[in-house]
């Protein structure tokens, strides 16, 4: 389409996008207690077109792909989490259709909504030959215009976010004070490319692994990208996998340390990996973090497998400390990801007010 009309709302003005061969170039936006109408030509290269009126320069790259309903409810919660940091975002979109599902689905705070598609271009390509294998090269696509994007912006630092598929079960505004603690540590301790623990513990530190990642600058990360010409570095992995992708050449990075990649964690956090957690819940799964363990109640209690329901934390894991509580995480869950306090005369009389779970 060459040109198109997208119309949104948000909590404070009603907008209509028009954009033209997918590329905004205009916006038109009137609050809800104002009859005048304003206007933007080319609205993403306006000086001031950020999500939160803060000087934090942290940027949010939120990647999605996936066309489940759960992507908007993960969505929904990183964009506030990224309000409650004080940073900004790019949501990362190569799918036109869930794009427009996103301003139908997702309630912004303000209009200053950027949404992008990978960059594919002949530089990165020649990049990707080497790093991907054929079921992760849109993936690492995606990695990689994170890394890109940011170079080209003069982005000091960035969270590299799987946000279609990825839930701290907690409320924005602790999630966003956990964040800026991990920011911290990395960097106090120069940290590269810092990692929350989805996939180190579980693989027994063989895999270092992106999903919700802080990733500073200071390295010249193209340089290290454009040097690597082969595939010679995946053969130490091989008895491991057969399919890499960005993550499995960031842990080559870290192996031979080449670049200083961390993983992080804390103490008494719920955390979910969306996804098939019954048929797959190796890849998909629920995970309670407490006493240096992550437990994994779909493995532990429905399949009694306690081989891979329950794990230590690995040695090389860096905890951070907070003050989340795991009934606070219990409770938000209830709260706002499941349909559990939705109170009816017809739903209390047929399940019978004894089953509140607060009681």
């Amino acid at each position: 389409m060459i040109f198109e009309k997208i119309k949104f709302a948000t909590e404070q003005e009603k907008v209509v996008l028009i954009k033209f061969f997918n590329y905004p170039i205009l916006k038109f936006y009137q609050k809800y207690e104002e009859e005048k109408k304003h206007y933007n030509i080319l609205p993403v290269l306006k000086k001031n077109y950020k999500y939160c009126a803060s000087s934090n320069t942290d940027v949010f790259y939120l990647k999605i792909n996936r066309e489940d309903q759960y992507t908007y409810h993960n969505l929904q919660h990183w964009i506030n989490i990224v309000y409650e940091y004080g940073g900004d975002f790019y949501i990362i979109c190569d799918n036109l259709e869930l794009e427009k599902k996103v301003y139908q689905n997702i309630k912004f705070r303000n209009h200053n909504v950027k949404i992008i598609k990978s960059i594919r271009n002949d530089y990165l390509t020649k990049i990707v030959k080497y790093i991907a294998t054929p079921l992760w090269v849109k993936a690492t696509y995606a990695q990689l215009t994170t890394f890109l994007h940011s170079k080209e912006h003069n982005i000091k630092s960035f969270w590299n976010i799987d946000a279609d598929d990825t839930m701290f079960c907690i409320p924005p505004k602790v999630a966003a004070e956990f964040l800026n603690k991990v920011k911290e540590k990395a960097k106090e301790d120069n940290i590269d490319a810092f990692s929350f623990d989805m996939h180190r513990s579980r693989t027994n530190g063989h895999h270092w692994s992106f999903g919700i990642t802080y990733i500073q600058n200071n390295l010249k990360w193209f340089n290290l990208f454009e040097q690597n010409n082969d595939t010679k570095w995946r053969d130490k992995y091989l008895d491991l996998d057969y399919e890499f992708n960005l993550d499995w050449f960031f842990t080559y990075l870290k192996d031979n340390d080449i670049a200083k990649c961390e993983t992080y964690s804390t103490e008494d956090m719920l955390f979910i990996h969306y996804g098939d957690i019954i048929a797959n819940p190796i890849y998909a799964w629920i995970g309670i973090w407490q006493n240096n363990k992550i437990k994994f109640p779909i493995l532990l209690d429905l399949y009694g497998s306690k081989k891979y329901g329950e794990i230590e934390s690995y040695k090389d894991i860096i905890k951070i400390r907070t003050n989340i509580n795991l009934d606070d995480c219990y409770k938000y869950m209830t709260k706002y990801h499941s349909y559990l306090e939705i109170s009816s005369k017809q739903h209390d009389n047929m399940w019978g007010k004894e089953d509140n779970i607060d009681e």
